[in-house]
């Protein structure tokens, strides 16, 4: 290739041939020999002349390189372009007090606590920003340390709203009101008061009065119940439950004795992963070391009667017990009773309870079967009662049973003498009734009063030696005289509650012979001894 390009250029500049037939002599020292028969030149003489082009060619590309490289010495070398920094200047300031000169003499947002890196483009563009307005909004509703310092007119005016928007939030938890209401609430309030200061100074919106509760009451009611806690004893009533997100939980209440009177307080929702008996014990336990509180003084534990919590051997009560041998554990007494009042009912034709369900059943889901009702009862002149859902929790009242065998048809009364309520008697008096079919209903009845009573004596223990030595504290009890003396039950069921015998004995005698408290033993349990506490001050 490289031969192709010489023979190339040697064509190209060999002129054509002439009268003369001048040829270009090479250095070489063979001479070429014209030969008028062809115009083709010897073989040889084309190889030297190639020899000799390719060399003084590479000569002359050399000869370039070299000058062209003293050339390129010769230059002065090109100097970089310095980069121009903006310095800061003050006429910024003007319209933008927000902005500050830093140690470094740069731009320096105050409200967003940057530093901007930049010409005046960099700083119109942080203005702009989301960020930094929303900066500038809050920092407008910050008032100046000299604003606090020098007007104590207004700082009576700013604790009256800070006390007034506690109160809402204090009136919304009272009535269980939701959150939400506080985006109209003082709204409202400031329509209903044009002419009031504190009202038009409200504002609390629902993430206000959300954080407020979250953050300040909340943790200001916890740290006053836990102060209490632990000077006085108390008892711990547990229940677990599962809200709308499926997490389940942990509520804690707390009853103890304060200024004269039995508090119930709500204590704290603990958030459990495992609902194991371990678990939920160690979660109560961690708590209660968390807030400093004594586990010595927890008196009592009231929980659902489930086995995780009531276990005799690994149940919550079942560990507790074993830290505190003389904790008093009380099981719910509603869970129980329903448990009780079921077993009755299965002695009851089933086709009662089917019925009053499907009556249920099939006015619920229409609206158009509830209108109609509510039609025929006005018609008929009663009252427009709501219909409720039959549910599986019957609430009883009882009173206190004997030590009686409730299967001993001997102390059965007469059928005759069951008393089935004013609506009943009066519809057995009108003769519409068979007599079969009455005798048979009023044998039901006492199958189901029969297998309640058992159900009552299975499920309760009336037995419990806590729960005779704490009748004794009944008013009329305490003032009749015919208990000698507590002390022996006393250091028997709660030794940690006594310090002094002697006095606890003296105290107890002193309260029979007293004229002024026999008056007083028509009062409750509370009011009585709050007023013996009182006395005793």
């Amino acid at each position: 290739m490289h031969a192709n390009n010489v023979m190339d250029r040697f064509v190209i500049r060999t002129p054509a041939a002439t009268a003369t037939h001048e040829v270009i002599q090479p250095s070489s020292s063979v001479p070429l020999e014209y030969n008028e028969n062809t115009t083709r030149c010897p073989k040889r003489a084309i190889e030297n002349i190639l020899v000799t082009s390719s060399s003084s060619d590479s000569e002359s590309n050399e000869s370039e390189n070299a000058a062209n490289e003293s050339e390129i010495e010769n230059e002065e070398p090109l100097k970089k372009k310095k980069y121009y920094q903006q310095k800061f200047r003050s006429n910024w300031k003007e319209s933008r007090p927000w902005m500050i000169e830093n140690k470094w003499g740069k731009p320096f947002c105050k409200v967003c606590q940057k530093n901007i890196i930049g010409k005046i483009y960099h700083i119109k563009r942080h203005e702009e920003t989301k960020l930094h307005n929303l900066n500038i909004k809050k920092a407008e509703n910050t008032p100046l340390l000299e604003y606090y310092c020098n007007n104590e007119k207004q700082q009576r005016h700013d604790n009256l709203v800070k006390t007034a928007e506690l109160n809402l939030c204090l009136f919304l938890h009272e009535h269980n009101l939701p959150f939400l209401l506080m985006d109209h609430l003082p709204k409202l309030i400031r329509h209903i008061c044009p002419d009031s200061e504190v009202a038009k100074s409200l504002k609390c919106s629902r993430t206000k009065a959300t954080s407020l509760t979250k953050y300040c009451l909340a943790k200001e009611q916890l740290e006053i119940i836990s102060r209490k806690l632990k000077q006085t004893k108390f008892s711990l009533i547990l229940d677990e439950t599962t809200d709308i997100s499926t997490e389940k939980s942990l509520a804690l209440v707390v009853r103890f004795f304060d200024e004269g009177v039995v508090k119930d307080r709500f204590f704290g929702l603990l958030k459990v992963e495992s609902c194991t008996a371990e678990a939920i014990f160690n979660k109560i336990l961690d708590y209660l070391i968390g807030l400093d509180i004594p586990l010595d003084n927890l008196l009592g534990l009231a929980a659902d009667n489930a086995a995780v919590m009531m276990g005799q051997l690994t149940g919550v009560q079942a560990r507790f017990k074993d830290r505190l041998p003389n904790l008093f554990v009380l099981g719910c007494v509603c869970h129980s009773f329903h448990l009780c009042s079921s077993a009755a009912a299965k002695k009851l034709p089933r086709s009662l309870e089917d019925f009053v369900r499907n009556i249920y059943n099939y006015f619920s889901n229409s609206s158009q079967r509830l209108s109609k009702l509510k039609e025929c009862q006005t018609f008929m002149s009663l009252k427009p009662n709501k219909l409720l859902h039959p549910s599986q929790t019957r609430w009883l009242s009882l009173q206190t049973l004997q030590k009686i065998d409730p299967s001993d048809p001997r102390h059965f009364i007469k059928l005759e003498d069951i008393y089935f309520g004013a609506k009943v008697e009066l519809l057995i008096l009108n003769g519409n009734v068979e007599v079969m079919e009455l005798k048979n209903f009023r044998l039901r009845a006492l199958e189901f009063y029969v297998e309640l009573c058992q159900q009552i004596k299975k499920r309760f223990n009336f037995e419990n030696p806590v729960l005779q030595f704490i009748s004794n504290f009944n008013p009329k009890n305490a003032v009749s005289g015919e208990v000698y003396s507590i002390v022996a039950d006393s250091m028997t069921h709660f030794p940690n509650l006594v310090t002094d015998i002697e006095k606890l004995n003296s105290e107890w005698r002193l309260i029979a012979s007293c004229d002024e408290l026999k008056v007083k033993s028509e009062k409750t349990l509370e009011e009585f001894w709050s007023y013996v506490f009182d006395l005793k001050k």
